[in-house]
């Protein structure tokens, strides 16, 4: 009996992780947007093959282990976002990629792990105010447009989930 638990135990886990494999792979290095060498408007085909392999992926597994693999892979997305900000690379996720991790996180019902993802870029984006020459580039004005667009429309669907939190919401307008 339970070399069958830690049978399934261990499968579980290898799952979570294949999956939490699977959706970080649009956030590698390699498979972001090279910002030095591409001109905006920042474009490419939209994999919705690879999205839609993912999406099947993820949504069959259970809604604690989506909120733990979107949680995972959105500390990812911040990570590679500062990163660029601080100029240790010069690579940024893709827009589509963003959306599609936003649109996973929804369908997990993982809206506070969603709300505090868009509060982060906002944070994160909001030093680039402060850094002339980035500020000026007109691939970084295109990219933070697009990106604020995408989040301006999660906070107007979630406003009542805000309103619920008292506390994000002084968090947003203290910082």
């Amino acid at each position: 009996m339970k070399s069958s638990i830690s049978f399934f135990s261990d499968e579980a886990k290898r799952q979570l992780k294949t999956n939490v494999r699977l959706l970080s792979s649009l956030f590698k290095l390699r498979n972001c947007l090279e910002t030095t060498t591409e001109s905006p408007p920042f474009t490419r085909p939209t994999p919705f093959g690879a999205y839609l392999k993912i999406r099947k992926s993820i949504l069959s597994l259970s809604y604690h282990d989506q909120y733990y693999v979107t949680n995972r892979v959105s500390k990812l997305l911040i990570a590679r976002l500062t990163n660029f900000i601080e100029r240790r690379t010069s690579r940024l996720p893709w827009l589509d990629d963003v959306a599609f991790l936003f649109e996973l996180m929804e369908k997990s019902l993982n809206l506070y792990g969603l709300l505090q993802t868009c509060v982060d870029i906002l944070r994160i984006f909001s030093r680039i105010e402060s850094m002339g020459s980035l500020k000026a580039s007109p691939g970084m004005y295109s990219y933070r447009f697009e990106l604020y667009l995408e989040i301006t429309s999660i906070f107007r669907f979630y406003t009542p989930v805000l309103i619920l939190i008292p506390n994000n919401m002084i968090q947003v307008f203290e910082k």
